[in-house]
């Protein structure tokens, strides 16, 4: 699942595949679709030529290329009602293609408050001491390759939240030199949240654990 963040336009990615060769596809014609699963327009498919909410299946928008059979589509910030799901696919206009879709969820931008929180902790071990109080043993690591987990990250904020939205939060702490962080959690989806000047990184990160 991907964040739209509300209030603003939101440059939306999905990629596109040919189902004869598995190839990506990076020419053509790849359209975009935008329904709604719930909230007001339930049902409703995104028009982007006159921004309306249609009962029937109806264009968002032709995508562009970015790279590597990836392809993208800004989406006005109208579009985005808090809270509400919606489902994004692509569809390319010759057929060839490996229908992709993603689920988004539009919320609001939470964590710059949560962010300001965390910045008032200037002791660690404040945040060390509250690394959960679940069953679990959770190691989690921040690499600069997460791929080849080379690079460790220290001294890396990380928090975890029981929500999406990320109001929630369970455990927090840093990282160690090895990039490393240990949560005590109980079974349940995790999101996990990670600031260091100098550093952008995408979040949350969605963990599940067992």
């Amino acid at each position: 699942m991907k964040i739209a963040l509300v209030g603003q336009a939101n440059i939306l990615e999905l990629p596109c595949v040919a189902k004869a060769s598995g190839d990506p596809i990076i020419t053509g014609t790849v359209n975009f679709y935008l329904v709604a699963k719930d909230g007001a327009n339930a049902g409703k498919y995104y028009r982007g030529s006159d921004q309306t909410w249609q009962g029937s299946k109806a264009l968002a928008g032709t995508a562009t290329h970015r790279d590597e059979g990836h392809w993208y589509l800004s989406f006005p910030s109208a579009v985005w009602v808090k809270y509400v799901c919606y489902r994004l696919y692509a569809v390319e206009s010759g057929s060839l293609h490996i229908t992709f879709g993603e689920d988004i969820l539009a919320v609001v931008k939470s964590t710059a408050a949560i962010q300001t929180a965390l910045d008032a902790y200037t002791n660690k071990d404040d945040w060390k001491a509250s690394m959960g109080t679940g069953a679990i043993t959770v190691d989690y690591y921040m690499y600069t390759n997460e791929d080849l987990e080379t690079g460790p990250i220290a001294d890396c904020k990380v928090w975890v939240t029981s929500d999406l939205v990320g109001d929630v939060i369970v455990a927090s702490g840093y990282t160690n030199v090895l990039g490393k962080i240990t949560f005590y959690l109980d079974a349940a989806t995790y999101y996990m949240w990670r600031k260091k000047s100098g550093y952008n990184f995408t979040n949350p990160d969605t963990e599940v654990v067992t």
